[in-house]
């Protein structure tokens, strides 16, 4: 949200190029960015989002359940393009491509998972892309 503006011109311009879904992460809490004043970008950013996922990642809250961090973090379907996609209680899944020497991960990984990887990933000699 501190880069509010910059963000807001990059969804409109990349919407203008094809049908995208943006889902957005933010520390802040929804009434917090609604606060704000209504000249500020913080609103044009938000008119562009299909869904925010709002409040601090809170670690001892993580429950691997959904694309939201932690279960203190709220979801907001702010258009009804993502409105039937569960953000919240689905188990979350990553898909891992590995092509010479490079290893892609898409996804959101449970419990230590992460931790495993990097291990392997170490121990064989692989550049990480993250």
């Amino acid at each position: 949200m501190l880069q509010a503006a910059g963000l807001a011109a990059l969804a409109k311009a990349l919407r203008k190029k094809r049908e995208i879904n943006i889902i957005c992460y933010t520390g802040f809490t929804y009434q917090q960015l609604m606060h704000s004043s209504h000249d500020s970008p913080i609103h044009s950013l938000l008119e562009e989002l299909d869904v925010l996922i709002d409040g601090p990642y809170v670690a001892s809250l993580d429950d691997n359940l959904g694309l939201r961090g932690s279960s203190n973090q709220k979801v907001y379907y702010l258009s009804d393009r993502l409105c039937g996609y569960d953000f919240e209680t689905q188990q979350r899944t990553m898909e891992i491509h590995i092509e010479n020497d490079y290893i892609m991960m898409v996804g959101v990984p449970s419990g230590n998972v992460m931790k495993t990887i990097e291990e392997k990933i170490v121990t064989k000699g692989f550049r990480k892309i993250l």
